[in-house]
């Protein structure tokens, strides 16, 4: 038993394998086996189809860097904890969910949700201090003689 996550709920499951994305990966393939987002598992839609969050998507989605879909979500979320679900199967094929993967979501436009936008906003915000304090260590960086000269005495 192993303390999983279905969307929001944190619980203790009984799951026949776990480890992470990466591992699972490589250990199960996709042969018999799909990759989704624990936050945003699949269910059915009004059309009849599966909806959520797929980690391993359509081959014809290309990425310049990585290739396709799946490579991304393998170079993004590879260390995030996976488990195989113990009774959920889609299309014949068990389903192996992947925690915290949809933080990026908006990405590919398939979920929009407030919790989405707002983390994708403190993750820029983050990204834009880091830059502002990197260009004001380069702008203001001193030499050792300015050091001195300034230093308390």
């Amino acid at each position: 038993m192993i303390r999983t996550q279905w969307k929001d709920v944190w619980k203790r499951t009984p799951v026949e394998d776990f480890g992470t994305f990466k591992s699972m990966y490589e250990k199960y393939g996709t042969e018999n086996y799909q990759y989704w987002c624990a936050q945003m598992p699949p269910y059915k839609d009004e059309s009849g189809g599966w909806a959520g969050y797929r980690l391993d998507g359509k081959e014809e989605t290309t990425f310049k860097r990585y290739g396709n879909k799946t490579g991304w979500s393998l170079a993004r979320y590879s260390r995030h904890k996976a488990w195989i679900h113990p009774t959920l199967k889609i299309d014949g094929k068990q389903v192996i969910l992947v925690a915290n993967a949809q933080f990026d979501v908006g990405t590919f436009g398939t979920v929009t949700s407030a919790s989405v936008g707002i983390n994708t906003v403190a993750r820029l915000n983050r990204e834009k201090r880091r830059k502002a304090r990197a260009r004001a260590k380069k702008k203001y960086r001193t030499n050792r003689r300015t050091k001195r000269k300034y230093r308390a005495r």
